[in-house]
């Protein structure tokens, strides 16, 4: 089972509920400051929250996280409104967000903690992802890999 931790929990008032529309998605693409602040600029996505997902360790501090000391990642919690921007759209803006090839983290941030993944929410999420994935291997834009693929996101 997969968790996502919060780092800025709803105590600090910077989430907003979902709508009846919004479904959420979840990427991890290097730091995720960087990575919320491009998502949010999206037309259709919500408020992006940031935290940790894929780890072992139950309730991790951001220090832990950040220092490397467990197996999760930075990831960013992305509510959207799919009847203005599709998981599709997001999963495009995600390969230009970061170097999906780079196994050991994101431009200057190195480590597992920054490299990365797409968590699916769901079985459609899952085929979109795999589907890109391969897609951006086949098109040929790099030399090397793609790095990772997708996980389930579990409960969440």
């Amino acid at each position: 089972m997969t968790r996502f931790l919060i780092v800025c929990s709803l105590a600090c008032g910077l989430a907003t509920p979902l709508a009846a529309a919004e479904k959420l998605a979840y990427f991890a693409g290097g730091c995720f400051w960087c990575t919320e602040a491009d998502f949010e600029k999206i037309e259709g996505v919500g408020d992006v929250i940031s935290g940790f997902m894929g780890g072992e360790e139950a309730n991790p501090s951001y220090e832990d996280v950040a220092y490397g000391r467990t197996t999760h990642r930075e990831v960013v919690k992305v509510p959207y409104d799919d009847s203005k921007v599709s998981y599709q759209e997001l999963l495009s803006a995600f390969w230009r967000m970061h170097d999906p090839t780079d196994g050991t983290g994101s431009f200057v941030d190195r480590g597992r903690h920054y490299s990365s993944a797409i968590y699916y929410a769901d079985a459609g999420q899952k085929k979109l992802a795999a589907g890109a994935i391969e897609a951006l291997g086949k098109a040929g834009t790099s030399a090397r890999p793609i790095a990772k693929g997708s996980e389930s996101a579990g409960a969440v």
